[in-house]
């Protein structure tokens, strides 16, 4: 299936899906390490701070020498936005205990466990989402293909030409005269 996504279409994507993502994540895992969860008026403010990684990380996208943004999709680049999600964890976990105010500790070993785990999920969800989204667009690229081109006009029935198999006159000569069969026995 070719891959044809428009050039500024990935980039875009990964910029909300990294910013979504890293506020999701990291909140469900902060109330999953038995941390604190603020009010709403601060999980906006962490939403935000999501919502900038993410147009942080859109900004950083390559462009080429006519200034189109060149998508970076490769499994690389995916490992290389790995330390910018671990490092929207660090700062919704830190966001989270400034703006809980009831946090004793900074960092507990289950608290650690499931921001790894959220950076981990979330990658996993940036990868898909890329994905999906270069499958889909190559899929409704050639439905689009295939309705606008019309129906394909069938041949029209002609008779199949007779064609004539000469046989070497070397292997006739070649070949057995008469029936083959055992020898008769004699009585």
């Amino acid at each position: 299936m070719p891959e044809t996504v428009p050039a500024t279409a990935l980039p875009r994507l990964r910029s909300a899906t990294v910013g979504v993502t890293t506020a999701g994540t990291g909140i469900l895992a902060h109330a999953q390490g038995h941390g604190a969860v603020p009010d709403s008026g601060a999980l906006l403010m962490i939403c935000l701070a999501g919502l900038g990684l993410g147009v942080a990380t859109g900004s950083g996208a390559a462009r080429d020498r006519r200034g189109t943004t060149i998508p970076r999709v490769d499994p690389s680049s995916a490992w290389r936005l790995l330390p910018v999600l671990a490092g929207g964890q660090i700062a919704v976990h830190l966001l989270m205990i400034a703006l809980s105010g009831h946090h004793h500790e900074l960092l507990t070993a289950p608290m650690a466990l499931t921001h790894t785990l959220g950076t981990l999920a979330a990658l996993v969800l940036v990868v898909a989402a890329e994905s999906l989204v270069r499958s889909v667009s190559g899929l409704a690229l050639r439905v689009v293909s295939l309705l606008l081109s019309g129906p394909v006009p069938e041949p029209a029935a002609a008779p199949a030409p007779r064609t004539v198999v000469r046989v070497p006159e070397s292997l006739l000569r070649l070949a057995a005269v008469g029936t083959r069969g055992p020898p008769a026995v004699l009585v």
